[in-house]
């Protein structure tokens, strides 16, 4: 579905270039119009030049205090849905989340993964931005999931998916006891 010019407008603000990637393709395959900043940017700013319906904040850049950050949102613009996105590879506690909404975010998720809880998020999303949208699978699965081979179930070799988006290996830390390794 192509975005028209009524299309809500949704922020992206991600420091990996690939979840802003993915943010983006699964917002406008659901027709909203995206548009895209770094972390870098005066977020305030951004927010009044372009007067979003919702902005994606990724909460993990270190650049600034996403909780603090939801607070002037909500002094400036109030009611302005913000989603606070983290790592993919974690949970979210409930206590971060309520700490989260308590300070004016309108959801904390993990970072989209094609692999895990993408569907619940885009739907979130299109609930949290109050738009005329109606959730479509088969337009966010023509642009997340990986062609069709044209080999299925015709051939003895059949060609193996290409690793798109690979979720990272979780490294298991060292326990360390005073500054020493604990074996």
């Amino acid at each position: 579905m192509a975005p028209t010019v009524s299309s809500p407008l949704v922020l992206v603000i991600q420091s990996l270039p690939l979840q802003g990637q993915l943010w983006r393709v699964a917002l406008e395959s659901q027709g909203f119009q995206i548009h895209q900043e770094w972390p870098e940017v005066d977020i305030l700013a951004a927010i009044a030049t372009h007067n979003p319906k919702l902005v994606i904040l990724d909460m993990t850049s270190g650049l600034f205090n996403p909780y603090a950050l939801c607070r002037d949102v909500q002094a400036r613009f109030p009611g302005m849905p913000i989603v606070l996105t983290c790592h993919e590879h974690r949970d979210i506690d409930p206590v971060e989340r309520r700490w989260a909404l308590q300070q004016g975010a309108a959801e904390l998720m993990p970072a989209l993964s094609p692999h895990k809880g993408l569907v619940d998020s885009i739907k979130r999303v299109i609930q949290l931005a109050a738009a005329d949208i109606s959730f479509s699978a088969t337009a966010l699965n023509a642009v997340v999931a990986p062609p069709a081979s044209s080999t299925i179930g015709s051939s003895d070799e059949q060609a193996a998916p290409e690793p798109t988006l690979e979720p990272k290996p979780e490294v298991k830390p060292k326990l360390m006891y005073r500054g020493r390794p604990i074996n």
